[in-house]
């Protein structure tokens, strides 16, 4: 089965590279197809998923910040 790669993927086989085409066994492409990681020769580009509200308000939280010890005698 044909697939065009949407990312990178390595293993004890080899890299597949992002926007290159491979012939694959079709169990094997089935699943890079399956999981979002390719596409079939052909087949239209999906559109990116917009990220979860998770990963959104994690992004908008501001960061810790750090208090300096307050100055006193020195001992």
């Amino acid at each position: 089965m044909k697939i065009v790669m949407m990312t990178s993927a390595a293993g004890p086989e080899g890299v597949l590279h992002a926007g290159r085409e491979y012939n694959l066994p079709g169990k094997q492409a089935k699943a890079l197809v399956a999981g979002g990681f390719a596409r079939e020769v052909g087949q239209a580009p999906r559109l990116p998923l917009e990220p979860p509200p998770a990963l959104e308000a994690a992004a908008q939280t501001q960061p810790e910040t750090t208090a300096l010890p307050a100055a006193g005698p020195r001992a």
